[in-house]
């Protein structure tokens, strides 16, 4: 369970599904683009995916029939992972951006024997992007790429702190167990976010159907407005939430998810922590051309990417 879901428990916990009128049934999501078919056949209103998975879904389904109501994480989580005060291969530390020109860089191009079907290919789709998305960031800095270093079946990150390469690239979130393993090796890890570099994109949210954004839209109003104000509770106090977690999900460690969500909460609410949710034609433009640009995705009109009808509503009835 990713700890973007965190908000969700939030919601059932205190009660904020019931006091916006609504009745929310949680099931298990169907794999990746999968998903989005679901919810463009209307075998459930909403899901939460990333914007990958829903350029993914519609090239293969130019006609998918949902679209994103709510923008969860405004900014991208991309994030360059390196040893702090390890020389890379130029010779020096890397500490900003600009150090990033000539460092190794960790690949992996093997696959787990147990991976099968979709599970492989969203898995090597996945290491891909890791690698489009590091070498777009170098792009738009402006400086050369070092050799890629092939860590096999393993871990990226780990492959880093153990010095086989000088640089990891992964969502923010899946340092905390980078950091831990580092620290267990008495290291620290240096961590620049692409968005503070300027590359630009949302990268989740909640997405609707059509035909419910039609037919439905004072309900979706009210989540769009519940998952707002479950997303707040969790930034002011997520005890409620976890304590959920703990009872559901024993198998899941609260602390690290909590840690996973606070490394997020910047991409989520912004340095003033207003405007959470909110999306434009132009934040959607230029995610759609990232996608475009850098990972090969099929050219989509921006303006069908979303409705912001559920969250004008929203608006307007506060």
């Amino acid at each position: 369970m990713p700890n973007s879901y965190l908000p969700q428990l939030a919601a059932r916990a205190l009660g904020i599904y019931e006091a916006h009128g609504l009745d929310v049934e949680l099931v298990e999501p169907e794999p990746g683009p999968r998903n989005l078919d679901a919810v463009g056949r209307g075998d459930y209103d909403l899901c939460m995916t990333t914007v990958p998975y829903y350029l993914w879904a519609r090239d293969e389904d130019p006609d998918l029939d949902a679209r994103f109501i709510f923008v969860t994480s405004r900014r991208i989580h991309m994030t360059a992972f390196a040893v702090e005060g390890r020389p890379a291969a130029h010779g020096r530390p890397i500490t900003s951006f600009a150090d990033l020109a000539g460092a190794s860089f960790a690949v992996r191009t093997q696959l787990p024997a147990n991976a099968e079907g979709l599970r492989r290919q969203m898995t090597k789709v996945h290491q891909e992007r890791l690698v489009r998305d590091y070498l777009g960031l170098l792009a738009h800095l402006g400086v050369e790429p070092g050799p890629l270093v092939d860590v096999g079946l393993g871990s990226t990150l780990d492959a880093v702190v153990d010095g086989q390469a000088d640089v990891g690239a992964e969502w923010i979130e899946l340092g905390v167990a980078m950091a831990a393993n580092a620290a267990a090796k008495g290291l620290t890890i240096r961590s620049l976010r692409f968005a503070d570099a300027g590359v630009p994109g949302y990268l989740n949210g909640f997405i609707a159907g059509a035909r419910t954004i039609r037919e439905r839209p004072e309900a979706l109003a009210r989540f769009v407005a519940a998952v707002r104000e479950a997303m707040y509770a969790v930034r002011d106090d997520p005890g409620p939430a976890l304590e959920l977690l703990a009872a559901e999900l024993p198998d899941r460690d609260p602390a690290t998810v909590l840690e996973r969500w606070r490394l997020g909460e910047p991409n989520m609410f912004g340095p003033d922590g207003v405007g959470v949710g909110t999306m434009d034609a132009d934040g959607w433009a230029a995610s759609v051309d990232y996608h475009v640009r850098v990972n090969g995705a099929r050219p989509v009109d921006p303006a069908t990417a979303f409705d912001l009808t559920p969250w004008e509503l929203a608006l307007s009835a506060r």
